[in-house]
């Protein structure tokens, strides 16, 4: 027996340990193996250092919290405590103490949190858990909104404080065994384990709400995009899982900040148009997302019949050409918005939650802001808009009466009409006359005042036309 072999403390524990307590010596390292709250296995220079306190408090605070980083060890130790897989089947724990320098050099010194180092290392370690269980593993990238702003106005100081206050926000907005880490000067990364691809939305708008609820002095507001990959969606390589995380926030930025977006595959491109122009090029990619958005729905053509609709409208109303022409086209992309979104929830037959709800209500600007260098300002701003409601109880921007852009409240009117004449999965469609007597009823509070005349005009001119 070597003389640096360290018996296991727990009874439950015997000397067939003794082979993997002398390897573990070998190491040098102070390191020990917790099972149950026991020490199971322990290097000699673990035990010279936690001495007859056995599991050391950070480290039994860390377990509890499902691992990670902390200072304050024994002899100003850096704990370190990681999951493993026990042969019982059981999770265990392997709990490291690192020496200060070594320890300091995987912790943020501004936040506490474990820096981009340790992070990648987490990374690998749970890419490789994943891939040996089966089991789902998501990334959410988080980035602090205009952040550069706050030093400019604010001050450094001012900075570092938002910081400190978004990493104590975003810690306990995280679940036990997730893994959060400051990996950029306002850049969060946060992995989950066990988790999918909606699980991790879900929690990212958690976040995004943790950071943006409460302001963090007078007049200091900040807001949060993030970013969120499924390992299987990155064909389950750690460092794609981090790439398309980040293209995910790119595009949560992109489209206006302040949102969390999954990554979404790209469609296949649409051929080139003969003249090579990148204009119409772009036109038939929007039109091939908003196509696509009524395909995945169970409606091809809702945006075509909502485009028509909305121009009988306008006509109703006597709007010249050209706005009729600009409605169609911002008719046409209505829905656009709804592409980056998750198919699963754009599709489920059961009442979506209220935190559901507002991420697929992210639509509406998102499009706005994917038409941006297709349509006018003013057609952005209907497609913004059509979500609004006459009462001021709608979204983005709770806009109410003639607030709403003129374009947006007929949009509001056909869009709302065509979906109750096309069959859903949790209902059949709606006769002519039932869906204009719902018309009629939300005149008012969901639509304008004159919403149903309107609707009657336009629906007779279509029949003659």
């Amino acid at each position: 027996m070597t003389p640096h072999l360290t018996v296991p403390l727990g009874p439950r524990f015997r000397s067939r340990d003794a082979l993997a307590a002398t390897a573990l010596d070998a190491l040098g390292e102070a390191v020990a193996v917790v099972d149950r709250g026991e020490v199971a296995l322990a290097t000699a220079a673990f035990r010279r250092k936690a001495g007859e306190e056995g599991v050391p408090a950070p480290a039994e605070r860390l377990i509890a919290a499902g691992g990670g980083l902390e200072d304050g060890g024994p002899e100003g130790t850096v704990v370190e405590v990681r999951p493993c897989p026990l042969p019982s089947g059981r999770t265990g724990w392997v709990v490291r103490l690192r020496e200060p320098a070594e320890g300091l050099a995987l912790l943020d010194p501004l936040t506490g949190l474990p820096n981009r180092r340790a992070f990648d290392a987490r990374l690998g370690e749970e890419v490789a858990r994943a891939a040996r269980t089966g089991r789902p593993l998501s990334l959410v990238l988080l980035d602090l909104d205009h952040f550069k702003r706050v030093n400019d106005e604010h001050g450094h100081p001012a900075g570092d404080a938002v910081l400190v206050e978004a990493s104590r926000r975003l810690t306990t907005a995280a679940r036990p065994g997730d893994a959060l880490a400051r990996v950029g000067g306002e850049e969060f990364a946060w992995l989950l384990p066990e988790a999918g691809a909606e699980e991790a939305v879900a929690a990212a708008d958690r976040a995004r709400s943790a950071v943006s609820e409460r302001a963090f002095a007078e007049d200091l507001h900040v807001t949060a995009s993030a970013g969120v990959c499924e390992l299987e969606a990155a064909g389950g390589c750690g460092s794609a899982l981090y790439r398309l995380a980040d293209e995910a926030l790119y595009s949560a930025k992109a489209y206006g900040r302040d949102m969390a977006l999954a990554w979404r595959p790209p469609a296949a491109e649409a051929a080139e148009p003969a003249d090579g122009e990148p204009g119409p090029h772009a036109w038939v990619r929007l039109q091939r997302d908003a196509d696509e958005v009524d395909r995945m729905l169970g409606d091809p053509g809702h945006a075509a019949k909502v485009a028509r609709l909305a121009v009988a409208l306008a006509v109703a109303l006597d709007w010249p050409a050209h706005l009729q022409a600009q409605l169609h086209r911002a008719a046409t992309l209505h829905d656009v918005g709804k592409r980056p979104l998750l198919p699963a929830l754009l599709r489920r037959r059961a009442p979506l939650t209220p935190a559901q709800r507002a991420h697929v209500g992210q639509h509406p600007r998102i499009g706005a802001a994917m038409a941006a260098g297709e349509l006018a300002p003013e057609a952005c701003g209907w497609i913004r808009h059509h979500h609004e409601r006459w009462d001021g109880g709608g979204h983005p921007d709770g806009l109410r009466a003639d607030a709403i852009p003129a374009g947006a409240q007929l949009l509001a009117i056909a869009d709302a009409y065509d979906a109750m004449r096309s069959p859903r999965p949790y209902r059949d469609a709606l006769t002519e006359e039932a869906a204009l007597a719902e018309v009629d009823g939300g005149a008012g509070t969901q639509f304008r005042p004159d919403a149903g005349v309107l609707l009657r005009h336009a629906l007779g001119w279509l029949a003659g036309a």
